[in-house]
């Protein structure tokens, strides 16, 4: 209540979203006040900054992922693990949210910050399988560790080397071959002594050595890592690679996605619109835009006929049920996608309208909020891709009943799209 009241007489603007993420998953709530501290000036107050860091941090713990994570190269861009791998970026996972967090408390605090880093649950990675599409997106993480040795450590730690030690520590943990790179390129931009700095490269050859590397996205971490490596790593990285020779292999047609040639008759994972309802609604779509590889004008959509094969669009997807190969969540994606593709090419105000309300309502009533938060949110941010969100689509998020939808509108409209992306 505090809180509450303070923030009512210190920044009235930002009070009703505060009210209302109050209603959302915590995730959701710790992304908000985090936004509204990256808006910029919504709050000068440095106490109550401090506040709201604390409250997203301790939010952030009870997030439904620990880390995010990115797609491997090769997947295809039509498919449901590339679309979850995009939604990594948004940040909406325990890591990401607490790491954010000390980011935010560094220039307020900086023994706080470096107490908060050091209380984040070290990362846990399990090995990938030769099924497995997705990487622990980890860069974020360490960057930021490498700001916390260097910036919250006093001129007396430094000279005993305490920052030195706390960076040992962590690059002694590393057990998962995704940990390599994020944790190399951060020691690459560090400003420390050559002594010290051999000394901590030391320990990440440790680390490529005992890691087992795994067939799945061997492929991708040697190529990042390669342009990383120093002298000193040679041997260490020449031994991660006979662990890998001597470790399980994946078979050849999976294998091949590690290195960027997928295609949909190699790909074993799900792809979006990979069913007959889903590619006849899309071959509607192109046909109310395209027409004899002419893109059609206002002229052409006023004919009687497009008029007519827009109706016919709106009731397929209105029908569109769940295919029996298909998945909740490629439905939902498929889904939301049709209707915005029906507000995008909606002749009218009041038909714009009613495509956004019904993407809206497939939005708000969807289990992905809870099970899935990332992808969830990454479906409500692309909206109409290409665009920004425009009034009478943050009106039915705004409208549609669920809290986080409405704080996303309220969001864009206080600080503009970027600050959500």
């Amino acid at each position: 209540m505090l809180l509450h009241l303070s923030l009512s007489a210190a920044v009235p603007r930002i009070q009703p979203i505060l009210d209302l993420a109050q209603s959302t998953p915590p995730e959701f709530h710790a992304w908000t006040l985090l936004k509204i501290l990256q808006s910029g000036n919504q709050v000068k107050d440095r106490a109550i900054q401090r506040r709201l860091i604390e409250q997203a941090y301790e939010l952030a713990s009870a997030a439904q992922a620990r880390y995010p994570v990115q797609p491997l190269n090769g997947i295809p861009q039509n498919s449901l693990s590339y679309l979850r791998g995009q939604a990594g970026a948004l940040g909406l996972e325990s890591l990401s949210l607490q790491t954010r967090a000390v980011e935010f408390m560094l220039p307020l605090d900086k023994a706080r910050a470096r107490q908060m880093f050091a209380d984040i649950p070290r990362p846990s990675i399990p090995a990938m399988g030769c099924g497995d599409d997705l990487l622990p997106r980890l860069g974020e993480y360490y960057r930021t560790l490498g700001r916390v040795a260097q910036e919250t450590f006093t001129p007396k730690e430094r000279q005993r080397e305490d920052h030195i030690s706390f960076l040992a520590e962590y690059i002694g943990a590393i057990g998962s071959p995704s940990q390599l790179v994020p944790a190399a390129a951060m020691l690459q931009n560090l400003s420390v002594s050559p002594e010290q700095k051999q000394l901590l490269y030391a320990k990440l050859g440790s680390a490529l050595e005992s890691v087992t590397p795994d067939d799945r996205s061997f492929a991708e971490i040697t190529s990042a890592l390669t342009p990383l490596l120093t002298a000193d790593l040679m041997p260490a990285f020449q031994r991660f690679i006979a662990n890998h020779a001597a470790a399980p292999r994946c078979k050849h047609d999976t294998q091949q996605l590690t290195v960027g040639s997928a295609s949909a008759e190699t790909y074993k994972g799900e792809l979006l619109g990979d069913n007959e309802q889903a590619k006849r609604i899309r071959q509607m779509a192109w046909d109310l835009r395209i027409r004899n590889s002419r893109v059609l004008t206002e002229a052409d959509r006023a004919e009687a006929a497009w008029q007519l094969a827009y109706n016919n669009f709106l009731d397929a997807l209105a029908q569109r049920q769940q295919a029996e190969t298909e998945s909740e969540a490629a439905f939902f994606h498929e889904t939301v996608s049709g209707w915005m593709t029906a507000a995008d090419l909606a002749p009218t105000p009041q038909a714009r309208a009613r495509a956004f309300a019904e993407a809206a309502r497939i939005i708000a009533s969807s289990p992905l909020e809870t099970s899935s938060p990332a992808e969830w949110l990454y479906q409500i941010v692309q909206g109409i891709p290409g665009r920004a969100p425009s009034d009478d689509l943050l009106r039915a998020y705004q409208d549609s009943g669920n809290p986080a939808l409405a704080v996303y509108a309220a969001l864009v409209r206080l600080a503009g799209p970027n600050v959500v992306q």
